[in-house]
Parts: structure tokens; sequence; C-alpha cells
């Protein structure tokens, strides 16, 4: 998309949306939002993007961490 002679990118949040009301905000009161919870491949791998230190990236290391990190990674119910 351009605005004058730039040329710009738009995009939509994905970590939060705007919780539907059954009345409109009245003016100048803040939208309400909720955030959605979640953090990097990066910071679970305890990495950083550093291009010489990209062997510890991968999606096996990866999967270990996440189950290490979560406190229900056995429980089948939860792989869906």
């Amino acid at each position: 998309m351009r605005v004058g002679t730039a040329d710009i990118l738009l995009v939509q949040r994905f970590d939060r949306v705007r919780v539907p009301t059954d009345t409109a905000p009245s003016a100048g009161e803040p939208a309400q939002y909720v955030r959605h919870r979640f953090v990097s491949a990066l910071t679970v791998l305890d990495a950083d993007d550093a291009p010489h230190r990209r062997e510890g990236w991968s999606y096996l290391l990866l999967a270990d961490a996440l189950r290490q990190w979560s406190h229900r990674a056995e429980d089948p119910a939860t792989w869906a």
C-alpha cells in the first residue's frame, strides 16, 4: 500500500483482540482487549538470532524445550 510517496505495510495485531461488549465504550473510555499469551521460539530455546549461533535452532530442540516448559506436556488430551 502507498501513502503519498511511501510504501507502507499494514499488519493486523496477532497478540490481542478486542472484546465484544453489549454497549460501545463511552467517549474517553479505553477499548477492552484480551491479550494472547505467547513466547517466541528463541525465548523457549534461550537463544538469540545471531547468525553464528543458529546451530541451536531446531524443531527437535524446540519440542524438547516446550515439554520442559509445559506442566501438561505428557497429557495426550492437550496434543490436539
